[in-house]
């Protein structure tokens, strides 16, 4: 069961991955209400990283935010 503060940092996690998200689809001109969405599966990412330890390794074709951000990356760097 993760501590209080693993929850934390999973929640900020999943919300800067989030809002990262938005940020590019805004920056693509796409809108943010499509009839597929991307919606909430950037916990599948997030939560794959959390659990993974450092010297795991990650192969992410789609949606793959959370992974790039929870190693370490900025969104400068990903961008």
């Amino acid at each position: 069961m993760p501590t209080k503060d693993e929850h934390l940092a999973i929640y900020k996690l999943l919300l800067r991955t989030s809002m990262f998200n938005a940020a590019l689809d805004k920056r693509r001109g796409e809108l943010p209400l499509k009839i597929f969405t991307s919606l909430g599966q950037e916990a599948i990412s997030v939560g794959a990283v959390m659990a993974a330890n450092p010297e795991d390794w990650f192969s992410p074709s789609h949606r793959d935010l959370g992974v790039w951000l929870g190693r370490g990356f900025s969104e400068d760097e990903i961008v």
